[in-house]
């Protein structure tokens, strides 16, 4: 039989010790110190349910499936039987779960004087420089086989860098199954509050890199 799991929402670190099937529908688990998924049963997020953390570690030997608009986001390691994304909008991320403003190997360079721009952020390639500073803050990590975060955006005119991409490394025994996106974006930096033609930089994608015994999908 398949447990229903309730909505759970902790500040502390939680730790999801699946014995069994379990399945959530229109719920949420979201931890801000973490959550461990562990266990030998398989698990169903349905119907816009999602997993939100900081830090997500898989030492899970079921089955992971996304189903109907439902999304795991979060910096996320560890291992699973088999991950399985089946509909185009299902999702695992994470996008803006790396290196803040102004922060990282390459962080950009702030520039935060009247009418300035700050740069890029780096990771995988030079940050781009900004009207201001012609300087393109380097690259970092490993290309074929990365797992490191990306670097924020300075900051610039009275606006801020983005965050950079966080970091999805998985290790699926069996199946992935990818018909949603998986992704680890960085963000755009903001606007000035002063004049829309100035703002901070963006910054650098994060890791995404599964080993799989099997890929499938669209």
């Amino acid at each position: 039989s398949t447990s229903a799991l309730a909505s759970i929402n902790s500040s502390q670190k939680l730790v999801l010790n699946l014995s069994g099937d379990a399945s959530m529908s229109y719920g949420q688990i979201s931890a801000t110190a973490g959550v461990e998924v562990r266990g030998s049963g398989d698990w169903s997020l349905n119907s816009s349910s999602r997993l939100v953390s900081n830090d997500i570690f898989f030492n899970d030997n079921g089955t992971v499936t996304l189903n109907n608009s439902s999304y795991i986001q979060g910096n996320a390691r560890g291992q699973v039987a088999n991950l399985i994304l089946e509909r185009s909008n299902c999702y695992f991320s994470a996008d803006h779960y790396g290196f803040g403003a102004n922060a990282g190997p390459s962080k950009g360079i702030a520039m935060t004087g009247n009418s300035q721009s700050g740069t890029g952020g780096g990771h995988g390639g030079y940050g781009y420089r900004s009207r201001n500073n012609g300087t393109y803050p380097g690259y970092y990590d490993q290309a074929k086989t990365p797992s490191q975060a990306g670097s924020g955006g300075g900051s610039g005119w009275s606006s801020s860098g983005g965050s950079g991409g966080g970091v999805i490394k998985l290790t699926v025994v069996g199946e992935l199954r990818n018909n949603g996106i998986i992704r680890a974006n960085g963000g755009n930096g903001t606007t000035s509050t002063n004049r829309s033609s100035y703002g901070g930089g963006g910054s650098a994608g994060g890791t995404v890199y599964i080993e799989s015994g099997e890929l499938n999908g669209t």
